[in-house]
């Protein structure tokens, strides 16, 4: 009886190991896939209303990760709250994907590569990488301008509205009142 007992539990044991070994293989096959996957996405860059100049002018460019993407979409440019939000939105359905397989790895204590984790990183972070990109072109912008924004006017703009001025948002106003235009 002893005997059957342990060839039962050995017999399970050993079911549970390839069971264990079959999934950890058909995780790793998937692994490859999703990184193959990242690195041959469309940059970003190449879907706006530009993309023929761009793949003309940038034929070897290629993917290789959602900081980059984001530099070379908006390089000389002001990010939106829309413009982010098309950005994000291209790669959602991927990252829904992922995160997903992130919880099966989880489960087998496997961590994933670093593409994967990379990718993962990247998207969470979007919208500080926006609000970095941003403060970035405005100090340029301010800098190129500075001398404009302290003679455009009988009075230098203040750091406010130089900052409204070249923020490029899609709502701007600025209101400069000169308080002898108050006096009598």
């Amino acid at each position: 009886m002893i005997h059957i007992l342990l060839t039962l539990v050995l017999s399970i044991a050993a079911i549970a190991a390839i069971a264990i070994v079959a999934m950890k293989l058909l995780l790793n096959k998937k692994t490859k896939k999703l990184s193959i996957q990242i690195e041959s996405i469309t940059p970003y860059t190449f879907t706006q209303k530009n993309e023929k100049h761009n793949l003309k002018q940038d034929n070897a460019q290629t993917f290789t990760d959602i900081k980059n993407d984001l530099e070379q979409s908006y390089n000389g440019k002001y990010i939106t709250v829309h413009d982010e939000n098309q950005f994000t939105d291209y790669y959602v359905d991927l990252f829904n994907e992922i995160v997903q397989f992130r919880k099966q790895l989880k489960t087998f204590h496997t961590e994933p590569p670093y593409t994967i984790a990379k990718f993962i990183s990247d998207f969470e972070n979007i919208h500080l990488l926006v609000n970095i990109h941003n403060e970035q072109y405005i100090q340029n912008e301010l800098n190129t301008y500075e001398d404009f924004f302290d003679h455009c006017l009988k009075y230098p703009l203040d750091k406010q509205q130089r900052r409204s001025i070249v923020s490029d948002a899609e709502n701007c106003l600025v209101i400069r009142v000169f308080s002898s235009m108050f006096q009598n």
